[in-house]
């Protein structure tokens, strides 16, 4: 969580807490996963932040007790509440214009 808040600039971040909701994106997100993986000492692919966007779920993917029994939330829904936020945000864009 602590590199959570540093790569984010935020105090609290729960371990349900959604990377991408918090405003990271993949270019942090890169930095976010090769940061834990030296801090940890362990590979962790830049995948595993996709599949498993809260600490809870990325913890559950890296953990080797508990990759076999990890489920995550599907994907496509992910995917469907990030491009209604970022068309949210186009179309705030163009109405300030």
């Amino acid at each position: 969580a602590v590199v959570w808040q540093e790569m984010l600039g935020i105090e609290e971040i729960g371990v349900n807490d959604n990377f991408f909701e918090l405003g990271g994106d993949s270019l942090i997100g890169m930095e976010l996963v090769s940061r834990l993986s030296k801090q940890l000492n362990t590979h962790i692919p830049a995948v595993n932040l996709f599949e498993g966007p809260t600490i809870g779920a990325l913890s559950r993917l890296i953990s080797p007790d508990t990759a076999a029994d990890t489920t995550l939330d599907d994907s496509e829904s992910r995917g469907a509440r990030r491009r209604e936020r970022q068309a949210e945000r186009r179309t705030r864009r163009e109405r300030s214009r």
